[in-house]
């Protein structure tokens, strides 16, 4: 099991790299990564079984606060610049800028 949670602590921050650049396939990428990672220590239901393990997956609380601050905050920087594009006049492809997030 502490496979499990290496991986989504690498894949984690494999994921915070991939929102720190400009890539959405990158970013799109890593998500899903982080997604099927999640799910594997989900899956197992045995990750708390240990004091060491249930201490590794209490670090992993606070990286994914970490990742959902940063995305927050792209998410208000986008959202910001997409405004002051539309007031400008400017015509913004629908197809990719009205996506709705997921939720999980």
């Amino acid at each position: 099991m502490n496979n499990a949670l290496d991986r989504m602590k690498d894949s984690g921050a494999a994921l915070l790299a991939a929102l720190g650049g400009r890539d959405p396939a990158a970013i799109d990428a890593a998500v899903v990564h982080y997604r099927h990672a999640i799910e594997s220590v989900r899956a197992s239901g045995a990750w708390h079984a240990t004091p060491a393990l249930a201490a590794s997956a209490n670090e992993l609380l606070d990286h994914v606060g970490n990742l959902t601050e940063r995305v927050r905050r792209l998410t208000q920087v986008s959202a910001g610049r997409l405004a002051a594009l539309e007031a400008a006049g400017a015509a913004l492809p629908r197809g990719v800028y009205d996506r709705q997030a997921v939720r999980s």
